[in-house]
């Protein structure tokens, strides 16, 4: 859900929220709120594990689509694409989780509006 090639907190709420609406118009029984908040933890999770931060911020990470798509499908880390292990340790995983559930939360309730880029 991002048009660009990179993925971040919003672009993975807006797919949380996509994915949590097929499931309801397909006539699945809606989510759990633990299955709802493991789907949040696991694309927080990607963040950390692939993404990269702006120099001096840790909270508004993101990740390049390829490097995130080699990480779900195939469960390696995508070094052939570049990317490197950090030099920093990565503490920001609750700031990180706080802000897909919080953008989540406003797009459901229609508080959230945002636009495309």
């Amino acid at each position: 859900d991002s048009p660009s090639s990179n993925i971040n907190a919003l672009t993975l709420a807006r797919s949380r929220v996509r994915v949590e609406n097929i499931t309801r118009t397909d006539g699945s029984p809606p989510l759990s709120s633990s299955a709802v908040q493991l789907g949040i933890k696991e694309v927080a999770l990607l963040l950390v594990a692939v993404g990269e931060s702006p120099p001096g911020e840790r909270a508004d990470r993101s990740a390049q689509k390829d490097r995130a798509d080699v990480w779900l499908t195939q469960e390696r880390f995508p070094f052939e694409l570049g990317w490197k292990r950090s030099d920093t340790v990565v503490n920001s995983f609750s700031r990180i989780l706080s802000s897909i559930e919080c953008i989540r939360t406003g797009i459901i309730s229609g508080s959230f509006i945002y636009r495309e880029i």
